[in-house]
C-alpha cells in the first residue's frame, strides 16, 4: 500500500514538473551578483534554472544528512563502568 502511494505521488510530481517545464521555456536572466547585475548574468530557460536549484538542494541535503548520520554512528566518548563505593554504616 505504501509503495503504491509513493509511486502515485512520484507520477503526480513528475507530471507537474513536466507541465512546469513546458509552460516556462522562455529565457530569463539570473543575476549572480545583485549589486553589479550587468557583469555577472547568466541567461537560461526558467525550467533549467529550477531543475538546477532542485538538484543543488538534493545534493546539499544529502551531504548534510549523511554527515549527521555518520556522526551518530561514531561514539563520542568511551563509557566506563561506574566505580563501586563502600557505604559507611
Amino acid at each position: 500500500m505504501r509503495r503504491a502511494l509513493g509511486t502515485v505521488l512520484l507520477i503526480v510530481v513528475a507530471g507537474a514538473g513536466i507541465v512546469l517545464a513546458v509552460a516556462n521555456r522562455q529565457i530569463v536572466p539570473l543575476h549572480l551578483d545583485p549589486f553589479r547585475a550587468a557583469q555577472h548574468t547568466v541567461e537560461a530557460p526558467l525550467y533549467l534554472l529550477l531543475i538546477a536549484a532542485l538538484g543543488i538542494g538534493i545534493v546539499l541535503g544529502g551531504l548534510a544528512s549523511g554527515s549527521r548520520r555518520a556522526s551518530l554512528h561514531e561514539p563520542r566518548t568511551v563509557m566506563r563502568k561506574p566505580r563501586r563505593t563502600r557505604l559507611a554504616r
